[in-house]
């Protein structure tokens, strides 16, 4: 074979291999996807909340729209309309499967060993359904797979039947307040007959070891608060302190209306006084709350 065509052999060949390179390389870099915006960490964003990514017990990701005093939402009950803008308080909550279940827009109830890590519970959903707490929060029970409600329209039938609810849920399909409540009140000396009706029904009602249990928000009580039996001063508290060092009284615009117990100021310091309020079994005020007879 000539020199020459032993070169344009040669030079053919190089032209082949650049030719296949520049192909694999532009096979291995293809155009990334265009992102799509996850909706609702976008709501979270725009209602003014901070999203912070999380993982439930079973391991799988959610988001948590975070609020002012550490109230929250899980992302899509938010934007769905379950949890309400600001968030839910989680204070009270014992366990990190009942404060899940209460930021996903469910209810949740007590049924045993009530305040510690051990507690065990149910969640309602919206859809009715009722899962074990534990369960929802390891995603092993949804709408589709656990149990239909029974459905009440009286809410001493519906308390005897649940047991223990800190709301009704969707098993009571009555109206708000029913009138029956109303006049049990009445009987109770908790509002006056002759009390306007916005004011009579300026209540809320649950269920507590099957009897109906109300609080009148007549003086502006917490009654849907969890009782903070915490002991723990709030920044707003300190502040106050600092330019109050020796108030004998924390006023409750401060302490906020929630806790059990009456604050002083010592020395510039946020300090327990004593405890004024109690604490019952489901975790609420139990001063603020009356068992109402049929």
């Amino acid at each position: 074979m000539s020199n020459r065509m032993s070169r344009m052999l040669v030079l053919a060949v190089l032209v082949l291999a650049a030719s296949a390179c520049a192909a694999a390389k532009a096979q291995s870099t293809p155009t990334p996807p265009t992102q799509i915006a996850n909706p609702a960490s976008e709501n979270c964003v725009k209602q003014g909340g901070r999203l912070v990514i999380e993982k439930r017990g079973d391991g799988g990701e959610y988001g948590i729209c975070y609020f002012e005093d550490n109230r929250q939402c899980e992302e899509w009950a938010l934007l769905r309309g379950d949890c309400p803008v600001g968030g839910r308080k989680i204070t009270g909550y014992a366990t990190k499967a009942a404060a899940y279940c209460a930021i996903t827009g469910g209810t949740y109830q007590i049924t045993a060993e009530s305040g510690g890590d051990r507690e065990k519970g149910t969640c309602t959903l919206k859809s009715g359904a009722v899962c074990d707490a534990e369960a929802y929060y390891n995603g092993q029970c949804d709408s589709s797979t656990a149990a239909a409600l029974k459905k009440y329209a009286d809410p001493f039938a519906y308390c005897a039947a649940v047991g223990t609810v800190p709301a009704p849920d969707a098993r009571y399909d009555g109206d708000a307040l029913p009138e029956a409540l109303v006049q049990a009140m009445v009987r109770g000396n908790i509002v006056s007959a002759d009390a306007p009706a916005e004011i009579q029904k300026n209540a809320v009602w649950r269920c507590a070891d099957g009897k109906v249990k109300v609080c009148h928000r007549g003086a502006n009580l917490p009654c849907e608060e969890m009782a903070d039996a915490s002991g723990i001063a709030s920044s707003e508290m300190e502040a106050f302190c600092q330019e109050n060092k020796s108030a004998e009284v924390i006023p409750a615009a401060v302490t906020g209306r929630a806790t059990v117990f009456e604050w002083k100021c010592v020395d510039g310091k946020a300090t327990v006084a004593k405890q004024v309020l109690k604490v019952d079994a489901q975790g609420f005020i139990g001063d603020f709350w009356f068992e109402l007879k049929q």
